[in-house]
């Protein structure tokens, strides 16, 4: 079975789609269906491009296009969705639009913190592990690292 999902239909993901958005998602898929799929191919597309879509007909039914063009599917919404997904936001917080002009303004902030786990065995390779670990940590503002020792199992 092929199936398309949109990011802000994803269950756990309903706060932060609405804090972003400003929008609450009605319609859900659990996580578990999608963590039970054999393969998964994300699709990105430019929002532009997507309300071109979306305003031929080509996503929803013609009486629901007007209502999503003008509140979830604007350009910022779009944007930020975009962005979070991708990268998450690089700054540790990320800018949310919700103005219904064509103009977005950004008028609130969403927090996101990187936390970086990394496992160690005792291996030579813990410094650079760590050290890598820092380095991914410090592109975002107030990222934290946790190290956890493994120890090896013997039989």
């Amino acid at each position: 079975m092929i199936s398309t999902v949109n990011i802000q239909h994803l269950e756990s993901l309903g706060d932060v789609v609405e804090s972003i958005t400003g929008v609450r998602q009605q319609e859900t898929v659990p996580d578990e269906v999608v963590r039970r799929a054999d393969q998964i191919e994300l699709v990105d597309m430019s929002p532009p491009a997507l309300r071109r879509r979306m305003a031929h007909g080509n996503i929803y039914k013609p009486d629901k296009v007007d209502a999503a063009l003008s509140q979830l599917l604007r350009p910022g919404n779009l944007t930020a969705l975009r962005e979070w997904r991708c990268c998450g936001w690089p700054t540790g917080s990320m800018p949310t639009s919700r103005s219904t002009a064509a103009n977005t303004v950004f008028s609130t902030i969403w927090g996101s913190r990187e936390r970086i786990v990394v496992g160690l065995t005792g291996g030579p390779e813990g410094r650079t592990l760590i050290r890598r670990a820092a380095r991914l940590a410090e592109k975002g503002a107030g990222g934290e690292v946790l190290a956890v020792y493994i120890p090896a199992v013997t039989a």
